[in-house]
């Protein structure tokens, strides 16, 4: 069917603070028979970097730059696996640190977004508010190998 368009939500156990561990989770899901037939798979809040830190500096040490290893290997993995990912992590830019969601495409295209209303919970008591709006992507077009 030309028409449908498959998403898988994930629910996992996110590791605080151990990308490798949450990278090694992702890639389980990436290979898990009941999710073949998805072209995106949603990912929970944070779930590259954890999400329930105690203090900045923790928060920090496990935040990850957009172009940082791990997020390369998520970019690998899209397109390993031809989907697209929603994941959520704790960005460092520079001394910044924010909350955002990355979807990445099968064809290496990263889209970000900064969360912008942010609760006193968590990691998102020690972040900066994102300042733009979500972005409207096509998803064919961010999956597309073309």
């Amino acid at each position: 069917m030309e028409n449908q368009f498959v998403v898988a939500g994930v629910q996992l156990d996110v590791q605080l603070g151990d990308k490798q561990a949450n990278l090694d989770r992702i890639q389980y899901w990436l290979e898990a028979p009941h999710t073949e037939a998805a072209q995106l798979l949603v990912f929970p809040e944070c779930t590259l970097t954890g999400y329930c830190f105690s203090s900045r500096d923790d928060a920090m040490q496990a935040a990850e730059e957009i172009s940082g290893g791990y997020v390369r290997q998520l970019v690998e993995m899209a397109q390993d696996f031809r989907k697209l990912l929603s994941i959520g992590m704790l960005e460092r830019d520079q001394n910044q640190l924010y909350n955002c969601c990355l979807l990445i495409g099968a064809n290496g295209k990263i889209v970000r977004y900064r969360k912008t209303h942010l609760p006193f919970l968590g990691g998102d008591r020690f972040v900066s508010a994102g300042d733009q709006a979500p972005p409207v992507v096509n998803l064919r077009e961010l999956n597309s190998m073309d």
